[in-house]
C-alpha cells in the first residue's frame, strides 16, 4: 500500500501515514494530473495506491481519471473538503463537481462516509474495490455515529432513526447525514415524528 498526496496531506489527514510509513508515500505538490497518473502506473505494477487532494482539485485530473477504466486500472482516490460545507475556505475550495465527474466514470464507486467511523471502514473496503472508486469526505469535525464494530457493505445505507409513527423521510450522506438528522430533531420538537 502506498499513498499519493497533492501538497495538502495536513488537511487530507494522510500526515499520519507519512508519520508512520514515510517510505511509502509520494508528494505529488500541485500537480494532480501527474499524481492520478502515477497513481495508475503503480497500481499497474501491482501496488494499492491512494491518491489524495482537495476534492474540488481532482477536477484537475478528469481526464486521466476519465481513462483509468479504458486502461482496467484499479484507482482509489480520496477528495476531501467536499461540498459547499466549507465555506470559510471559500468557493475555489469547495468540491461541487466531483460527484457528478466520478458517477460519470464508467464502472466507478462513489462512497460517502459520514463520520470518522465509516470512513476509517470505508478507504478498508476500498483496498478490495474493482475499477475507479472515490471516498468523499468533508473538512469538519462531525460527532461519531457508529460504534467501531459497525460493518459498511459497499453500495449499503444506515437506518439511524425509524418509528411506525414516522410521516417525514430525511435522507442524507456526508455531512448532509448530521443535517438531516438536526432537521429530524426539529421536527419532533414540533410534533412531527417520535420524539
Amino acid at each position: 500500500m502506498v499513498a499519493l498526496d497533492g501538497e495538502v496531506s495536513n488537511s487530507t489527514g494522510v500526515a499520519d501515514f507519512i508519520e508512520a510509513h514515510p517510505e511509502r508515500f509520494f508528494e505529488m505538490f500541485i500537480a494532480e494530473q501527474q499524481m492520478v497518473a502515477a497513481a495508475t502506473g503503480l497500481s499497474v505494477r501491482g501496488y494499492l495506491a491512494y491518491a489524495s487532494t482537495f476534492a474540488a482539485f481532482l477536477t484537475r485530473a478528469a481526464d486521466f481519471i476519465r481513462m483509468a477504466p479504458v486502461s482496467r486500472v484499479d484507482l482509489r482516490l480520496i477528495g476531501s473538503h467536499a461540498g459547499v460545507e466549507i465555506g470559510a475556505d471559500g468557493p475555489s475550495q469547495m468540491g461541487l463537481e466531483d460527484l457528478a465527474m466520478i458517477a460519470a466514470t464508467q464502472g466507478s464507486t462513489v462512497l460517502y462516509p459520514s463520520d470518522a467511523t465509516s470512513t476509517a471502514a470505508l478507504v478498508a473496503e476500498m483496498a478490495d474495490i474493482s475499477g475507479v472508486s472515490y471516498l468523499r469526505t468533508t473538512r469538519g469535525g462531525y460527532p461519531v455515529l457508529y460504534g467501531a464494530d459497525e460493518r459498511f457493505p459497499v453500495g449499503g445505507s444506515k437506518t439511524l432513526r425509524s418509528s411506525p409513527d414516522d410521516a417525514v423521510t430525511l435522507i442524507g450522506a456526508g455531512v448532509t447525514l448530521h443535517q438531516a438528522l438536526a432537521a429530524a430533531d426539529t421536527l419532533a420538537e414540533q410534533g412531527c415524528g417520535p420524539a
